[in-house]
């Protein structure tokens, strides 16, 4: 499912998109309840897995952690240079993983769900950097 980010500044196309993910898997109980406390209902969204396609078509591509990106880039044709852990591109550094909170409590959810909002944030001020042009 595709879905369109727009605001004053940015018009984004946002896809997600899983490199060990089972098509058509929920989001998990965890997931949808934070979600929910920032009022998005993300219970219609089903779990993808990465397709030589979607990599064709992406500028950029985020990953958590840098075994995903390894993986992105050891199967993919292509994924080269568009490929990012999201801190990485976020900060400029090597500044770890996000780890994957899957079934570690509602806690370690939120506290991943803190450094992807986090990360995001920068990612799009860093997006928008490229695009500005010189008056």
């Amino acid at each position: 499912m595709w879905k369109q980010i727009k605001g004053n500044m940015y018009n984004l196309e946002v896809s997600s998109a899983g490199v060990g993910a089972m098509d058509g898997m929920n989001a998990s109980p965890e997931a949808l309840e934070i979600l929910r406390g920032e009022g998005i209902d993300f219970s219609r969204h089903r779990s993808r897995a990465l397709t030589p396609e979607m990599v064709k078509r992406a500028w950029n591509i985020f990953t958590m952690t840098r075994a995903q990106k390894n993986y992105i880039l050891a199967n993919f044709p292509g994924a080269e240079g568009k490929v990012w852990i999201m801190k990485e591109y976020a900060f400029g550094l090597d500044r770890g993983d996000i780890s994957d909170p899957y079934g570690m409590g509602i806690e370690t959810y939120r506290l991943a769900a803190g450094e992807i909002e986090n990360a995001l944030k920068k990612i799009i001020v860093n997006l928008d950097r490229l695009e500005e042009k010189p008056g």
